[in-house]
């Protein structure tokens, strides 16, 4: 799979080795646990963990960071609330991160601002963070450098062997494509750090993975690319299983290049569907085969700009929006995979009502009476019977909404309106209550939300936004890979609410996120 120099770093404030005290980039937040009641900074607490079997380091490891790092002024347990909230006194203590998050990212060491901001040495990785550490101290030489290297390599270990996050197949994810970048981020719902961040993808030029899913199962996570290709990884370790080519037109056996961006997984998990924006095509995708295996439809005009898709509850009809008109498509899917002129014979062609609408995502409500569709171009939110696809109501949000995620637990439906204002801030998430099918409140969230995802288990709405436009939030730390870093934040579902002090910065154009129970 791709092995691209694209290198972002991650999750790391501009204060991250040996910051004195008299250096503050941030005002930092205080850990949990030293103010009592403070959820603002989330951190691992290993007290009563068995899987922690000593807090810390390797031997090698411990002299440079105790004795270079954790000093009296620095990064130790009595100043490092001055020094961005980092204290790298100990294994257990490091892995809490600082007042941005993770700062080691086991198995990237070039993803890792604890490596990043002290490595001078560009042939060793990444070098483009600032200021250097030991801030107003010697480099850390170059043996020392490749010793924190290979320790975050290998996976980062405490002197016991232990990995920061543990890998079996029962561990929840939230997964984060980087659109720019070809990447995608693995975040730990519990800690709220990142545990993974990896390449999808096979070539240089950039491919953009778009939208992602989750097998029912939760064993595979499937990445659809807008070159042309729906790849599939193992959840357990993010390995790289194998995909499948939708450009190539099953009939006629000739590959056309198309924008694949889209993916509906059926419940039973043996089958997806993917539609080409630019040749108005559908993909049916065969996902009990290894390798994965497609039947990809001739153009259909009828589809006009295919984008958002979504199975109905018996997995019987595909429903497909049109980005660029006033209708969307109904197909039935027991005939995609024998013939698709059938299918398009026998499409049901729905108008949205109105004109100058742009369906973009569509999603079905828990129990499946309606479904509602973002139209971009009206501002609105179109809610439809699934009974007789009589259109149920108008509701109006924000500015460009995009993105749906539904709670399965309270009645609400969050949106994310990309370009939405409010006041001098630049987009929102729309709350809906499903109960009346009216907006609720706005909320922003950061620059240009666009992927959002539901946490039911942990009462908590994540939101990926975008920060492309060059007005937007300044990135805490560069990357290698050109642009703006985009950042992660999180709703209160009990308040509807912003969580305080979280900020997880990703990296550049953050698009789609799913979650893994």
């Amino acid at each position: 799979m791709k092995t691209s120099n694209i290198i972002l770093s991650v999750l790391g404030a501009f204060t991250v080795l040996c910051v004195t005290s008299s250096c503050r980039w941030d005002e930092p937040y205080l850990p949990l646990g030293t103010n009592p009641g403070d959820t603002t900074f989330n951190t691992i607490d290993t007290t009563n963990n068995p899987g922690i079997t000593c807090p810390n380091y390797p031997d090698d490891v411990e002299t440079i960071l105790v004795n270079k790092c954790a000093t009296a002024g620095c990064h130790n347990s009595v100043s490092y609330v001055a020094a961005s909230g980092l204290d790298l006194t100990s294994w257990k203590t490091m892995r809490r991160g600082n007042v941005a998050g993770a700062v080691v990212v086991p198995g990237n060491p070039d993803y890792s601002t604890l490596f990043s901001f002290c490595n001078t040495y560009n042939d060793l990785g990444f070098t483009g963070n600032e200021p250097k550490m030991p801030l107003n101290s010697s480099a850390l030489t170059r043996d020392e450098i490749t010793t924190l290297k290979n320790w975050i390599t290998n996976g980062a270990r405490n002197r016991c062997g232990d990995l920061m996050f543990p890998n079996n197949q029962g561990t929840s994810k939230l997964y984060i494509s980087n659109q720019a970048c070809d990447q995608v981020v693995a975040i730990d719902p519990d800690t709220r750090l990142i545990r993974n961040w990896f390449d999808v993808g096979n070539t240089p030029v950039t491919e953009s993975p778009h939208m992602m899913g989750i097998s029912p199962d939760g064993q595979y996570i499937y990445v659809s690319l807008y070159s042309k290709y729906l790849q599939r990884y193992r959840t357990v370790d993010n390995s790289f299983v194998d995909q499948v080519n939708l450009d190539i037109t099953s009939a006629s056996g000739l590959e056309e290049a198309g924008q694949w961006g889209t993916i509906a997984i059926s419940a039973d998990g043996k089958k997806a569907y993917s539609v080409d924006y630019s040749l108005k095509r559908i993909a049916s995708i065969n996902l009990e085969n290894f390798p994965l295996t497609a039947y990809v439809s001739l153009p259909l005009p009828a589809l006009g700009r295919p984008h958002g898709v979504a199975l109905n509850q018996q997995d019987t009809k595909l429903y497909i929006t049109n980005q660029d008109g006033t209708n969307f498509s109904i197909m039935d899917t027991a005939s995609t995979f024998i013939n698709f002129a059938i299918a398009s014979q026998n499409m049901l062609t729905i108008p949205m009502g109105g004109i100058g609408k742009n369906g973009h995502e569509i999603i079905f409500t828990t129990d499946y009476s309606k479904y509602m569709i973002t139209c971009d171009a009206s501002n609105e939110v179109r809610v439809f019977n699934t009974s007789d696809n009589s259109l149920h109501t108008a509701i109006p949000v924000g500015t460009f909404p995009q993105e749906f995620t539904i709670s399965k637990t309270r009645p609400y439906l969050f949106v994310s309106c990309t370009e939405d204002a409010i006041g001098n801030e630049r987009g929102s998430i729309a709350v809906i209550d499903l109960n009346t099918f009216t907006l609720l409140k706005k909320i922003h969230t950061g620059t240009q939300p666009h992927g959002l995802a539901v946490d039911d288990a942990r009462g908590i709405v994540y939101v990926a936004n975008r920060n492309v436009d060059p007005s937007g939030d300044a990135p805490h730390h560069s990357g290698s890979c050109a642009g703006r870093n985009g950042y992660l934040t999180l709703i209160d579902m009990a308040t509807l609410e912003m969580v305080p002090g979280y900020k997880c910065e990703l990296g550049v154009n953050p698009y789609s996120v799913v979650l893994k129970n």
